[in-house]
């Protein structure tokens, strides 16, 4: 069973009525990592040298900066996406995910922020360690 969340509204009655967001009942939440502000995680730092170097070489891109924005979304609720990317005709951000389940919280955060912020394109894009390849899961 997955919760599902339609917005940051949703998912922020659903924490005020002390329901989970992050696993079934029932069920123990897994461990994650706590992410340090500022430090890249081993996948963004791949995509950061397999992908945006070789994009900046190959003149794709402009610039590109690590968690550059972040995003007030409600009351105590932020998104910080992980990278803010410049093209000549336009401004992405790139969300970096590796080969685990994607957290509800992460995918309403991402998919809230990219609907209040049309001007910009959004891109959440996952490593494959299997065949080491980067697939694009959204494009908003």
């Amino acid at each position: 069973m997955t919760l599902r969340f339609a917005s940051m509204a949703d998912l922020e009655a659903s924490r005020s009525q002390g329901k989970r967001a992050l696993a079934p009942a029932g069920t123990k939440a897994r461990p994650r990592p706590q992410h340090k502000p500022g430090q890249m995680n081993k996948t963004e730092a791949r995509y950061c040298d397999e992908q945006l170097e070789l994009f900046l070489r190959m003149g794709l891109i402009r610039e590109y900066q690590f968690e550059r924005m972040k995003f007030r979304l409600a009351d105590k609720t932020f998104y910080t996406p992980d990278f803010f990317v410049l093209r000549s005709d336009t401004i992405e951000f790139h969300e970096i995910k590796g080969g685990g389940p994607i957290e509800d919280d992460a995918m309403v955060k991402f998919k809230v922020t990219a609907a209040q912020n049309s001007w910009a394109r959004w891109l959440m894009i996952r490593y494959n360690a299997k065949d080491k390849s980067w697939t694009t899961l959204l494009d908003l």
